[in-house]
């Protein structure tokens, strides 16, 4: 993808002219200075213009003085300008944009546009179709999600913390570190130039697939495991009702065992309504209040014919008040108050006879309910009796009783574990397999495209790795290749498989930095990559032979270095003039370094920027 930065725009404030760094394309853009001039801001800048979240921009002398940094660019032959306001006083991007489609610099910048939308027109220039999604999660990034243009970045960057670093080879940590290595990991195809967005899309859905199809596949073996125990209980089951003498005694299968107990719990369960310990219970308190009631029923007895016999006393005691009625109504002489006595008294024993009568009936009665209680005593008596004598042998009667309830619970138990395993989960589980199969068939070029692409990397790196390969010393033999699973480039003796695990000094490591991102951009602009910007910022390549010095004084540096450092630059020019001249295209590189005009003499792609040398920097 074609581009190239034109200028880079502070503005301190209204009113005044900005400070501008003017770059020009198919160069190499160098700013020189000392430690703390700004120059690895440049990086910050352009990256704090292109949306960036987390920006880096240092907050004294330079962010302090600043109101808005402006990103002048040239994208696929259209003139870009992005302007923005700077971070707050926590270090947190401002929502502040400025924007112009044709590349008219404002006197001023003010706020123009939405960072959603120039979110999206940047997307679109940068060739993120809507369909361009991520083809699985991680921990940050999660699958279907939009692929952002940003993750493209860490293939343009080499930040002074980066150049020379043994294990890490991408600028991770000027964004937000996590998040972009696991991006990376999942827009590296489109970087290698392997597959489609149709590809990708597929890739997407195949991963679906198969966290659906693994999450079939540990239900399957929660179901599998449940179902062991249970018929684990089923067997104990058996064992039990083979104590109880209620099986034979011989081996079952889980099957066989659950048709047994089944067919046991039909035969018995009627006759065993009620625990024997329980009835027994039951049985002595009714004993015990059968013989109550009789003894109750026995002393009323008593004690009303002790009461019939005073009452009859009483009635006796009565008698004389008929024989007075009758010489009253014979022979004594009538008068009012003699006939009152008389009558209340023959109404009082009339009375006393009416009693007397009802009293016997009553003892009647009452002594057939005593036989009717001491019949229900002995029916009880006997219903004891039935029962074993010996406690022991009883409680055994009883846990057989609760054996039973314990076997009709286990068997739901089997039962529900059995409906948890539907046909329609093997019904999913088939159709998922039958569509993981037919996507990977349809993705199998997309693994050999994979093997070429990478093989044709490993190619274009080691072409550059010779132009420089006396720069290694003893590892110049060494045949690099690039490790796509852990994103590190390698270098592997003759005649070996296994990466050399140390391989020397920071310049080493330095230089295979820069074989590596020029091996991957030839690789890119060869393959017409749309994703990737077709330039390179280097911040220090000269740090490794700082070591070797006091201060800053490049001059002091060794001849063998001077000749490696000079090395690194014309690798650089080299690379420009390959683009130019072997594919008709562009490319910019922009440098940042100690190093001054001297040290790229005669080199003829080389552009000085800026000198930050002298009291001069970025801000001034």
């Amino acid at each position: 993808m074609k581009f190239h930065v034109k200028d880079i725009y502070l503005w301190k404030s209204a009113g005044t002219d900005p400070r501008i760094l003017h770059f020009l394309p198919n160069k190499i853009n160098v700013i020189t200075g000392g430690t703390g001039t700004g120059k690895t801001t440049v990086i910050h800048i352009i990256n704090y213009c292109l949306l960036s979240s987390k920006p880096k921009i240092p907050t004294p002398f330079i962010n302090d003085c600043i109101e808005w940094y402006g990103l002048n660019f040239k994208i696929n032959n259209k003139d870009f300008f992005i302007a923005r306001t700077r971070p707050d006083q926590f270090d947190e991007p401002t929502g502040g944009y400025y924007f112009s489609g044709i590349g008219d610099i404002p006197a001023y910048p003010s706020s123009t546009i939405s960072e959603a939308e120039l979110k999206i027109i940047l997307e679109r220039e940068f060739g993120i179709e809507d369909n361009l999604v991520m083809p699985y999660g991680g921990k940050l990034i999660k699958a279907g999600s939009k692929i952002s243009f940003r993750f493209f970045l860490l293939m343009n960057t080499q930040h002074e913390d980066t150049i020379a670093d043994s294990t890490t080879f991408f600028d991770y940590k000027i964004h937000e570190e996590v998040r972009y290595k696991e991006a990376f990991d999942r827009i590296f195809d489109l970087v290698l130039g392997v597959g489609s967005v149709e590809k990708i899309i597929l890739q997407q859905r195949l991963g679906e697939l198969q966290r659906q199809y693994g999450s079939i596949l540990n239900k399957e073996k929660a179901q599998l495991k449940a179902q062991n125990e249970v018929d684990s209980n089923i067997l104990e089951l058996v064992a039990k009702a083979q104590n109880f003498s209620l099986m034979d005694n011989r081996l079952y299968t889980p099957s066989e065992a659950k048709e047994e107990l089944v067919q046991l719990i039909q035969e018995v369960k009627t006759d065993l309504k009620v625990s024997p310990l329980k009835e027994v219970e039951e049985l002595k308190q009714r004993k015990t209040r059968l013989m109550l009631q009789i003894r109750n029923m026995e002393s009323l007895e008593r004690n009303t014919a002790n009461y019939l016999i005073a009452e009859g006393k009483d009635q006796d005691s009565l008698k004389p008040v008929n024989l007075i009625k009758g010489y009253f109504e014979s022979e004594i002489v009538k008068t009012f108050e003699l006939k009152y006595l008389i009558d209340g008294i023959t109404e009082n024993l009339k009375q006393v006879k009416e009693s007397i009568e009802n009293r016997n009936a009553f003892v009647i009665n009452m002594q057939k309910e005593i036989n009717i209680l001491k019949s229900q005593l002995s029916e009880v008596t006997e219903q004891i009796s039935s029962f074993p004598e010996d406690l022991e042998e009883l409680r055994g009667e009883a846990s057989k009783y609760m054996f039973i309830g314990e076997l009709q619970t286990l068997l739901r138990l089997y039962d529900e574990v059995a409906k948890e395993s539907p046909s329609f989960t093997t019904m999913n589980k088939k159709q998922i397999e039958d569509q993981i199969t037919d996507i990977e068939s349809q993705l199998e070029d997309l693994q050999n495209s994979r093997g070429i692409q990478n093989s044709l990397l490993n190619e274009f790196i080691n072409k550059t790795k010779k132009s420089v390969e006396e720069m290694l010393g003893s590892y110049k033999d060494y045949r690099a290749h690039f490790n796509t699973k852990d994103k590190v480039l390698n270098l592997i003796p003759p005649g070996s498989a296994t990466p050399a695990s140390n391989i020397g000094s920071r310049s080493n490591h330095m230089y295979m930095h820069l074989i590596m991102m020029f091996g991957f951009h030839e690789h890119m602009i060869n393959n017409q990559n749309k994703y990737v910007p077709q330039f390179l910022i280097f911040d220090q390549p000269s740090q490794p032979y700082f070591e070797t010095i006091t201060g800053e004084n490049l001059d002091s540096l060794t001849i063998e270095d001077r000749r490696k450092l000079q090395n690194a630059f014309k690798m650089m020019d080299d690379f420009i003039s390959l683009v130019i001249s072997q594919y008709g295209n562009d490319f910019q590189i922009i440098l940042l370094e100690h190093a001054r005009e001297d040290q790229w003499t005669g080199l003829d792609n080389f552009h000085l920027v800026d000198d930050f040398w002298d009291g001069r920097a970025l801000v001034m």
